[in-house]
C-alpha cells in the first residue's frame, strides 16, 4: 500500500500532548478508511507537524484526520525528496522533538525500501542507463577537480556515448538523497552524509578522494575566544549532519565535556550564505571550508577551532558511487577516475592554469589570482590516494548517536582502484 506524508503548518501553541492526543484519535478511526497512521514528527517552535500514513489514497489518509479531530493538513503527498529535505530541516530546528539522527536513518530506510514517491529507491538509482551520468557537486574549492572536468569537457570527450550532466547542490545530504532517489549517479561530499548512508545499509563506496583540507570555525566577535563563549549565538554549518557539524560536536566534547552542548546553536546555511551572515553579524560563528574561511579571514574573521587539531589531517571531499552503477559502467568509472587524477596533477604541477580554468568556470566571479592563492594555501592538499579519517569521524559519529555502525576498516569503503 502506498505511503503518504502530510504537513501541518502554522499551529500556534503546539504541544507534545496535543499532537499525541490527535495521533491517538487517528488510530481509533483509521480502520474505517483502510489506512494506518504510522508515525509523526513535530516542532513546537515552528508550529509544524508531519504525519506518515499507509493508505490506499491521499484522500483516505486525509479522511482519517478529518473524522478523528478535524485538523486537516495543509498538504499531503507521497514522501518524495522535497518532504525528506523539509523533514530534516524541521529536525534541525530549535525546539524540535525530532532526533536528527533518527530522522536521517528513517528517511534512508524509506528510500531504500523503494517508497521514494515514485522516483525509485536505491535500486532505481543504482543501475541506471549507462548512457546517462549526472554528477553532483557543491560550492567551494573542495570540488576543484570536478569543476575543471566540467569546464574543460574532458569526461564528455572520453565518453562520447554518455550524456554527462552536472548539478550543483548545497549540502551532502541533498547529494545523498538525490543518489538514493535515482536522480544522481555520481555524488561528492564530506564524510558525514556518506557514513550515515553506509551505516543505514546504502551500498556505495568511494571512487576517489579529492583532497585533504583543514576546516575552520570562524568568528568576528573578539569576546569569543573558545566554544564556551558563544552563549545563545548561532553557529552555521552546511547541515546538522554535515562534516562540519561533526567537527563542532567533537570540539564541544573536548572543550565543554558535552558533544551536544552547542546543538541548539547550530543553524543550517550554505557556505556562501554563512559567509555573508557572519560578516554582517547575523550569526556568531561559521564552521566552513576553503575558500570561504579564507575569504572571511580576509575580512577580519579568525579561526577558533580547526579540524586538523581535532582529527589530524583528514580527507575532506570524496567522490562516491552506488555499487551497482559502478559495476554496470566500468568504462565510465575508469574514465572518471582517470580524469580526476589528471585534474589533480594539473593543480599540483600547473596551479596557474588550474586557477584560470576555475575562474572561467565561475564566470569571472572569482579571479584566477584568488583561485591560485586558495588552492595553494596551507592546509589545502589535492590527492587521489587512499582517503583518511573515515574511521575517526565514524567513531565520533557513533558516540554522539548519528550512526550505529562504524566501518571496521577504510578498505571496505573504497573500490578496488584505491586498494
Amino acid at each position: 500500500m502506498p505511503l503518504y506524508m502530510d504537513h501541518h503548518k502554522n499551529l500556534e501553541g503546539l504541544t507534545a500532548e496535543a499532537v499525541a492526543e490527535d495521533h491517538k484519535k487517528d488510530l481509533e478511526v483509521q480502520d474505517k478508511h483502510g489506512a494506518k497512521a504510522l508515525r509523526y514528527w513535530f516542532s513546537e517552535d515552528k508550529g509544524e507537524v508531519y504525519c506518515l500514513f499507509e493508505a490506499p489514497s491521499a484522500e483516505a489518509a486525509e479522511a482519517v484526520h478529518r473524522e478523528a479531530h478535524g485538523n486537516v493538513a495543509d498538504e499531503i503527498t507521497e514522501p518524495g525528496m522535497r518532504f525528506h529535505i523539509m523533514l530534516v530541516s524541521l529536525a534541525s530546528s530549535k525546539g524540535s522533538r525530532l532526533g536528527i539522527g533518527g530522522v536521517v536513518v528513517f528517511l534512508l530506510t524509506l528510500l531504500l525500501g523503494g517508497c521514494g514517491g515514485g522516483s525509485g529507491g536505491a535500486g532505481g538509482g543504482s543501475g541506471g542507463a549507462g548512457d546517462n551520468m549526472t554528477i553532483a557537486y557543491q560550492p567551494g574549492i573542495g570540488y576543484a577537480q570536478l569543476l575543471i572536468l566540467k569546464q574543460e569537457g574532458w569526461l564528455e570527450e572520453d565518453l562520447p556515448e554518455t550524456e554527462v550532466a552536472w548539478e550543483q547542490l548545497q549540502s551532502g545530504s541533498a547529494v545523498r538523497d538525490g543518489m538514493l532517489a535515482g536522480d544522481i549517479q555520481v555524488g561528492s561530499g564530506g564524510v558525514g552524509p556518506f557514513l550515515e548512508g553506509y551505516s543505514a545499509g546504502v551500498d556505495w563506496k568511494v571512487l576517489s578522494p579529492l583532497n585533504e583540507m583543514d576546516l575552520w570555525l570562524m568568528v568576528v566577535d573578539e569576546k569569543i575566544q573558545d566554544l564556551g563563549d558563544f552563549g545563545d549565538g548561532s553557529i552555521a554549518t552546511p547541515a546538522p549532519n554535515s562534516m562540519q557539524a561533526v567537527i563542532l560536536r567533537k570540539g564541544a566534547q573536548e572543550q565543554l565535556g558535552d558533544s551536544a552542548a552547542l546543538d541548539d546553536n547550530i543553524v543550517a546555511l550554505t557556505h556562501p550564505d554563512g559567509l555573508q551572515a557572519l560578516l554582517s553579524g547575523q550569526i556568531s560563528g561559521h564552521l566552513t571550508s576553503p575558500p570561504f574561511q579564507f575569504q572571511e579571514q580576509d575580512e577580519g574573521a579568525r579561526p577558533i577551532l580547526k579540524s586538523f587539531d581535532l582529527f589530524g589531517p583528514h580527507t575532506f571531499i570524496n567522490v562516491f558511487v552506488l555499487q551497482d552503477y559502478h559495476d554496470d559502467n566500468p568504462e565510465a568509472m575508469e574514465a572518471l577516475y582517470s580524469n580526476i587524477q589528471e585534474a589533480t596533477e594539473l593543480i599540483e604541477n600547473d596551479p596557474d592554469r588550474a586557477a584560470e580554468i576555475l575562474s572561467e568556470e565561475s564566470e569571472g566571479e572569482t579571479s584566477a589570482e584568488e583561485f591560485r592563492r586558495f588552492i595553494t594555501e596551507e592546509g589545502v592538499t589535492y590527492t587521489t590516494q587512499q582517503p583518511t579519517g573515515f574511521i575517526e569521524f565514524g567513531e565520533v559519529m557513533q558516540e554522539i548517536g548519528m550512526i550505529d555502525e562504524v566501518p571496521t576498516s577504510q578498505e571496505e569503503l573504497v573500490f578496488d582502484n584505491l586498494k
